[in-house]
């Protein structure tokens, strides 16, 4: 539970506060709020898991107390767990990062609009306004036949 918290008051605080100071500093521009929706909070969870492998041998006092957290308690011990868990979070990492430099730099090479974030030229073609009468069709129809099946 109390990891859970801090991870939503990471996400939140960092989407709010830090998201600038990452931009401006380090010139990492997240529209979407990405990394602090689920790298940072990710992350939290990545080395909780960490502390509590790793803690389960002290905490979790006999062999069957550890075989109900760990099934193969024969083949891996809670520390054995930990360092598995934490080369786990390394390899996703490494794959994060390394495939955020490479979308980022095919990004950088795409003609770049005009005007950023504006998806307007995108939808030229889409005529915008109210939908409530396509809406409201087809849930007339749908409503009919639910009275016919009904009857």
């Amino acid at each position: 539970m109390l990891a859970g918290s801090i991870a939503g008051a990471v996400s939140a605080i960092g989407f709010l506060k830090l998201n600038k100071i990452f931009q401006d500093k380090l010139g990492l521009h997240d529209t979407c709020g990405v990394q602090f929706l689920h790298g940072f909070p990710g992350l939290l969870g990545g080395f909780t898991s960490v502390i509590c492998c790793a803690a389960s041998e002290y905490n979790l006092g006999g062999v069957a107390a550890r075989a109900i957290v760990f099934a193969k308690v024969d083949k891996f011990s809670p520390a054995k767990q930990a360092n598995i868990n934490l080369a786990a979070m390394a390899i996703t990492m490494g794959i994060a990062i390394s495939s955020g430099f490479v979308a980022g730099f095919i990004a950088s090479r795409l003609p770049h609009p005009k005007i950023l974030f504006d998806d307007n030229p995108n939808f030229n073609h889409v005529e915008f306004g109210d939908d409530t009468d396509v809406y409201n069709i087809a849930h007339q129809h749908v409503q009919e036949v639910e009275l016919k099946s009904s009857s």
